[in-house]
């Protein structure tokens, strides 16, 4: 088995164990790795301005001053593992950010990524509870089939076959940009949750928490197949630096740390990270809807958009 689909069996798992593999905190891995399968095309991540407000995040949903309600529903509607599943959103919440970034494309509506964002989590905040629920979750926790089912009766295969780093989930990117239409599919990503402390080995064995283990985040991706553009629609919106989840880099490649269930620090010793940044440029989205050359910011860990 390869060690990729190693590591996808164990984020399915969700068993506690040590990270081995090095991290990153942003999207620009996963645009690089995007870039190599559609050179031409130009993609949207989510990115954070500097000096910008925090980026808007669909999984910010259910507030707190909500969740009991929508538990309640949950309940009526005879779901295990409630709470469960609340944590765990990325799915429903990553398919219904694809639809509407896919509408607002098709409508011509589009403008930039933080503003599509922007849009529809306002517009998610101003429903009722209960029929934001209906709209998010009615058919996911209705499915017959699992993943990646769920998108669509369409999507055979299995995780692999849509998963980051993975050579299957190239076929089924090239398939779907060769499609005439708007379209979206869904792509899996390898992460790890991080504990807050370093956990000792009984701990790690006997932890219950879902954390101190691998996962699987999903995004989705819109295609714009006759303007050549990808949208990367992850419910996450950006990665926060030091928090508890990231994505594992592609290529695989083994930490030069010790395996651990602690925050990488990125995996790289901070003084590094504070070495004078050189410039130059990158593709990023403008606010009118298009791409043009900008500044990124060279780090140790690769390219940081400014």
């Amino acid at each position: 088995m390869k060690p990729i689909e190693t590591l996808l069996k164990k984020a399915l798992d969700r068993k506690s164990t040590r990270l081995t593999y090095k991290t990153t905190y942003s999207h620009e891995n996963l645009y690089a790795w995007l870039k190599t399968i559609l050179p031409s095309w130009e993609i949207f991540i989510p990115h954070q301005e500097i000096s910008g407000p925090s980026f808007p995040a669909l999984s910010d949903w259910p507030s707190i001053n909500i969740r009991n309600t929508i538990k309640d529903w949950l309940e009526e509607q005879n779901v295990e593992n409630k709470d469960d599943l609340l944590d765990g959103l990325c799915e429903p919440l990553a398919f219904y950010l694809s639809s509407k970034i896919k509408q607002d494309v098709e409508l011509g509506k589009f403008h930039s990524i933080y503003r599509t964002y922007q849009t529809i989590k306002a517009e998610l905040d101003t429903l009722e509870p209960l029929d934001a629920a209906q709209l998010l979750l009615a058919r996911y926790i209705t499915q017959v089939q699992h993943s990646p089912v769920f998108w669509g009766e369409e999507f055979v295969g299995s995780h692999k076959h849509y998963l980051f780093g993975h050579n299957l989930a190239k076929a089924s990117i090239l398939i779907a940009a060769n499609n005439p239409v708007v379209n979206i599919i869904p792509l899996y990503v390898l992460n790890y949750i991080f504990n807050a402390d370093e956990l000792s080995n009984t701990e790690l064995k006997n932890s219950v928490e879902e954390t101190a283990q691998y996962s699987l985040h999903v995004v989705g991706l819109v295609f714009d197949v006759r303007r050549s553009r990808l949208f990367i629609a992850d419910p996450n919106g950006v990665l926060i630096p030091g928090s508890n989840m990231e994505f594992l880099s592609m290529p695989l490649q083994k930490r030069n740390a010790a395996a651990s269930t602690k925050v990488s620090g990125f995996d790289l010793d901070s003084k590094k990270r504070k070495v004078g940044h050189c410039s130059s440029n990158v593709l990023i989205s403008h606010p009118d809807g298009v791409i043009e050359e900008g500044e990124y910011i060279s780090t140790p860990s690769g390219k940081r958009l400014k």
